[in-house]
């Protein structure tokens, strides 16, 4: 999956044109936490509440950086430094990550961010500014297969999961969230999840606590920080945490 023998990074890698992924995307600062670093990866199970695994699914590093910092969670999975669009991270979850930083699917957008030429899901860390790509896509394919083989191992446990997501850019939060739950449900089918779904005040739409989702707004700090609002973050997993485990889902 993570073959880079196909690859000529003696050239360019070709422009990235696909218009509807290449929305305008943040420019996040290389996380300081050394969570990013798998080697200093370690386990810190039991977990707080009733999960065994929380895990962040994007939009960028937020929500990674922010259940690391807040909860202790230092288990890396496969979206926690990545930047995904809302139909492409369902996109990766439905193909179960296939051509997952393949280097067929990756190109150079006119910003020289690298990017999955189908998803737009864009990999900020594994491609340092001023770096050779074939030394970086070489350095970051492990990890990344390790990764994959990690969340595919997840989908097809019973285990109890939290999945943490922030709203990227698709304009009806309520919609991309049901789908994203859908997504989901036909990957795992035996897992028993919540998704904690954050959408900004200006898109924010109220809707009922599910067992299986809860909607819930989070506001940016100002000035804008990438790691987000701390004091917010507390708060919403403070209740993430307290809640019961979800029930089994009837198939």
């Amino acid at each position: 999956m993570c073959d880079t023998t196909k690859a000529d990074f003696s050239q360019p890698l070709p422009r990235f044109q696909n218009s509807s992924a290449n929305r305008a995307l943040p420019r996040l600062a290389p996380s300081s936490d050394p969570a990013h670093d798998p080697a200093t990866e370690r386990g810190t199970l039991p977990l707080p509440g009733p999960y065994r695994e929380i895990v962040s699914l994007g939009r960028a590093c937020q929500p990674a950086y922010q259940v690391r910092h807040r909860l202790g969670v230092t288990r890396a999975h496969v979206f926690d430094w990545v930047v995904t669009t809302d139909s492409g991270l369902r996109h990766h979850i439905d193909t179960r990550l296939a051509g997952f930083f393949s280097p067929d699917h990756l190109i150079a957008d006119d910003e020289g961010l690298v990017r999955d030429r189908t998803t737009g899901t864009t990999f900020l860390h594994e491609f340092p500014p001023d770096t050779d790509p074939g030394i970086s896509m070489t350095k970051a394919a492990p990890r990344i297969a390790a990764l994959v083989d990690r969340w595919l191992a997840l989908l097809a446990s019973r285990q109890f999961v939290l999945f943490i997501r922030q709203h990227a850019w698709d304009p009806d939060a309520l919609t991309s969230a049901e789908a994203l739950v859908t997504s989901l449900c036909h990957a795992a089918p035996r897992l028993r999840f919540r998704l904690l779904y954050l959408t900004s005040p200006d898109r924010f739409q109220q809707a009922p606590d599910r067992p299986e989702l809860l909607h819930r707004v989070l506001a940016q700090p100002d000035p804008p920080d990438w790691r987000g609002d701390g004091a917010a973050w507390g708060r919403l997993l403070d209740e993430a945490i307290t809640l019961p485990r979800p029930p089994r889902r009837v198939r």
